[in-house]
């Protein structure tokens, strides 16, 4: 279900020609619930400029199939981008109790790690990975591409662009009540507020 392109590995293709989409301020609205894939990008916007974390569970799944792999590799790559969650991230998404092994977290259930911890992990995880872009850049993404995953026939792949470049794909499935939700996302670029490029100190 995941595609683990690595950072650097991908080339940046250009925008969809006679994609319309413009950069808008952040929403102050919680948006209702993913109607269409592309409309997760609006609940990113809103999470990235309220904080409110508790809005995560409206766009992500809550099956094992997508919350435990995910959730692992989320944390995995943001602690390679040099991603970290404050303290106060970390007790206000409820990993007090895991937090000396995010960085390390299984694929799949074992004791002392089941659902309800990997669901918080898997939304921290989404959380984590935005903070790769500013507010200013957020504000300022667009859909460039909508298509089905070549891999997955569930998934839906989303395509967000940044100043004419795409920087990052979503894996995106229906959930349960019909709404869509985030299963994976890939940066597609280095994210500028990472701590340092591979290589480099």
């Amino acid at each position: 279900m995941r595609n683990r392109s690595w950072i650097g590995c991908v080339a940046l293709v250009a925008m969809v020609a006679g994609c319309d989409n413009k950069g808008s301020d952040l929403p102050t609205t919680p948006p209702l619930a993913a109607q269409a894939p592309g409309d997760l990008l609006d609940h990113l916007k809103y999470l990235v400029g309220s904080g409110d974390v508790k809005h995560l569970v409206l766009i992500t799944p809550v099956t094992e199939d997508v919350v435990y792999p995910s959730s692992s590799w989320f944390h995995k790559n943001c602690t390679n981008l040099g991603i970290d969650l404050t303290p106060e991230e970390v007790k206000m998404l409820g990993l007090e109790p895991f937090k000396d092994r995010l960085n390390n977290l299984p694929a799949a259930p074992e004791p002392g790690y089941g659902i309800e911890q990997a669901r918080a992990a898997f939304n921290a995880g989404v959380f984590r990975l935005m903070k790769g872009f500013s507010k200013q850049a957020w504000a300022n993404m667009v859909v460039s591409e909508v298509k089905p995953n070549p891999a997955n026939g569930r998934v839906t792949d989303v395509f967000i662009a940044y100043k004419g470049n795409q920087v990052m794909s979503l894996n995106c499935v229906k959930k349960a009540d019909n709404t869509w939700g985030i299963s994976n996302l890939n940066y597609l670029v280095w994210p500028p507020e990472a701590k340092a490029r591979p290589g480099k100190k």
